[in-house]
């Protein structure tokens, strides 16, 4: 029952073509109807062939030969006249003065013996309508009446006899659209059924080609759909590994200073091992922190309210903290910005992008280098750039460098090689971009985030 309710290609195949039976009826009675009316009037087409055999009445000639003459032409004046009647639509009457009635032909009906004058005229004759025409020659009186037919009456009948056609046109139509449809339909169920026999972690690609053009973008967006599962998921299982490896070494430290500082018999030995015990608790905590940051920013597709923020204030309050880890290493940190530049954002976002980039550039510059942070306006969009003159990232790296865990080979600053790319993920939360560059006079870098004024949280 239910799969009566779903919506079904068959069904709408079918519905479609009987819509276009009913759309199609009205338009083909309309142009027979038009036709008919274009072509002379069936009454004015008989009237010209009976002025053809008037035109062969002799009054010298027996009457038996002038009745033969006009017998003769009957199947040529039934044949003008149109099949738009069951009941007789024919109706003869030949006269002579002398010999009286000479015919008087008709199946159901007969042409009264009335005065009329030569001419056209409409006679009701028991419950029928005729239009009768008369035409004299010398003794002979000629009259021929036709079924007279309304236009509704017209109508009626053209709509009977096209039904029937279109009805039949109908099945014939249906069956090979039918075949066709299953047969097109019938890849895309070889395709469900082989992705429902796979095992929940086979995301290989789909092997059979699409046999119809146009199932091939479904079969290349298909295919493309299960490339990207599988990197994502060889990305997770990357992840996953990477973190338990990175968790590793501290949890590791934490057990041997524990152990150290249970056994320790000496107050110098304990508080060696409490400093040691520290770092690395403070180490595992940091790197918890930032997962848990970057799978929140990853993962949480529900929209976050965003706030009206003055960035410039904000970038403020985070170099007045970020000034004593700077003033350790003697870097100089400085800040170009606006007085003030109010925008729509999400704040937990924006702080991550302000604390990793400026954060990174502290630990990686060496002691009496300079950061440089600038805040300016362009069009649609502000800019936060985060410039440095240290060591800088090799070409090769910057690829990789927002990648999780990656670090560059030579770093030897303590790190987890997640900051980037939670500034990464935050940038693409808040619908902007990051681009990394070179520093001042070619040396360094600069990280350049570009987010829109209204930046939508998603």
């Amino acid at each position: 029952m239910r799969q009566w309710r779903l919506p079904s290609l068959r069904r709408r195949v079918l519905v479609g073509l009987l819509l276009s039976v009913f759309l199609l009826w009205p338009i083909l009675i309309l142009v027979g109807y038009l036709e008919i009316q274009n072509e002379a009037p069936p009454l004015k087409q008989v009237s010209m062939a009976m002025q053809s055999v008037v035109a062969q009445i002799d009054d010298k000639a027996p009457i038996e030969v002038i009745c033969s003459r006009i017998l003769a032409q009957q199947k040529l004046l039934e044949a003008l006249t149109p099949n738009t009647a069951d009941d007789a639509v024919l109706l003869w009457q030949v006269k002579h003065e002398t010999a009286g009635m000479l015919l008087n032909l008709g199946r159901s009906y007969r042409l009264p013996d009335t005065d009329l004058i030569d001419g056209n005229h409409r006679l009701q004759i028991g419950d029928a309508s005729f239009d009768v025409l008369q035409v004299t020659k010398g003794p002979w009186r000629i009259r021929l009446g036709l079924t007279s037919v309304t236009d509704l009456r017209l109508l009626w009948m053209l709509g009977k006899d096209i039904w029937i056609y279109l009805m039949v046109a109908f099945l014939v139509q249906l069956i090979p659209m039918f075949i066709a449809v299953s047969g097109g339909i019938r890849p895309l169920r070889q395709w469900s059924q082989r992705i429902a026999e796979r095992k929940p972690d086979d995301l290989r690609p789909l092997e059979e080609a699409a046999r119809y053009s146009e199932l091939e973008p479904m079969s290349n967006a298909l295919n493309t759909l299960l490339c990207q599962l599988r990197g994502k998921m060889d990305q997770e299982r990357a992840f996953v590994q990477n973190a338990a490896h990175e968790l590793r070494t501290p949890m590791a430290v934490i057990s041997t200073q524990a152990h150290v500082l249970a056994s320790a018999t000496d107050d110098d030995t304990r508080q060696q091992a409490k400093l040691h015990l520290e770092h690395a608790a403070h180490r595992a905590s940091h790197l918890i922190g930032q997962l848990l940051q970057l799978a929140q920013l990853e993962t949480d597709h529900a929209p976050r309210p965003a706030q009206q923020l003055d960035v410039a204030q904000l970038l403020r309050l985070s170099l007045a903290q970020l000034f004593p880890l700077a003033e350790r290493k003697a870097q100089e940190l400085s800040l170009q910005a606006p007085d003030q530049l109010w925008v729509t954002v999400d704040r937990d976002a924006l702080q991550s992008i302000i604390d990793n980039l400026i954060g990174n550039a502290i630990r990686y510059v060496q002691e009496g280098g300079s950061i440089a942070v600038s805040l300016n306006l362009e069009g649609a969009y502000w800019q936060l750039q985060v410039s440095d003159n240290g060591p800088g990232i090799p070409l090769a790296d910057r690829v990789r460098i927002f990648e999780r865990f990656y670090r560059v080979a030579d770093n030897t600053q303590p790190g987890t090689g997640l900051g980037l790319a939670i500034v990464k993920a935050a940038c693409q939360r808040l619908g902007g971009s990051i681009q990394l560059g070179d520093g001042p006079e070619g040396r360094g870098t600069c990280f350049t985030v570009q987010i829109p004024m209204h930046a939508l949280t998603h």
